[in-house]
């Protein structure tokens, strides 16, 4: 017990650490909420503005742009290479169904599994029958530790790679080496699962990519 002499004319008062807590937290709990600054639109107003544009392709009839895609299967069934192939078609401006000419655009890959010498060979492969990559629009990660985005510094790297290469369309995967769950959960609990999806929105919506991640199914028990 402190006692703390809240004016010098008044006498002292007798305070436990958890009830000067509790006022502290109050405090705080104040200034924040004073803090806020509330937005709203109001309907006339929002009919007044002109109609919104919708929204570009990234593969016409697939994928637009700021869409999610999860692609699920057995281990080793092709998801990597199947992503590949998008991204490459999307990098070259070919539709990677039909062979017509689409827009280019420029992509990332965060590959969680294989090395780069791995990677080259397959990108190589796909590369030569397309004649039409040119250097710039595709940057490719490798990191078969994976990473944890949901902790401070992995998140941060992250997005320094989305704010240096600004990618339009990104592949990443396998989706259980994305992130770690806390020590006291499990790594497909909903709270987690619902973290690790927040932090993805965030990025699309600031940065406005085409997200493709890749995920097993058959012996993981994966809600996405």
């Amino acid at each position: 017990v402190r006692q703390l002499a809240v004016e010098p004319s008044l006498e002292p008062i007798d305070w436990t650490l958890e009830q000067a807590q509790r006022g502290l937290d109050a405090v705080k709990e104040h200034q924040r909420s004073a803090a806020v600054t509330v937005e709203s639109t109001e309907l006339a107003d929002l009919l007044a503005q002109p109609p919104p544009v919708a929204k570009p392709w990234v593969i016409p009839g697939l994928l637009l742009l700021g869409d999610t895609f999860v692609l699920t299967g057995s281990e080793g069934s092709g998801k990597a290479t199947y992503l590949r192939q998008l991204l490459m078609g999307v990098a070259c401006g070919v539709h990677p169904f039909t062979d017509r000419p689409i827009q280019r655009r420029s992509t990332l890959i965060v590959d969680l599994q294989e090395d780069l010498s791995e990677i080259r060979n397959e990108l190589g492969a796909m590369s030569t029958p397309l004649r039409s990559y040119e250097p710039g629009w595709v940057h490719i990660v490798s990191r078969r530790q994976g990473v944890n985005l949901l902790s401070r510094g992995d998140a941060r790297w992250f997005e320094a790679l989305l704010e240096k290469h600004r990618p339009e369309f990104v592949i990443m995967g396998p989706l259980k080496k994305t992130y770690q769950a806390p020590g006291d959960k499990g790594i497909w609990d909903d709270d987690v699962i619902e973290g690790l999806h927040r932090k993805f929105d965030d990025w699309q919506v600031r940065y406005g990519f085409t997200l493709c991640l890749e995920g097993h199914a058959g012996h993981d028990r994966e809600p996405w």
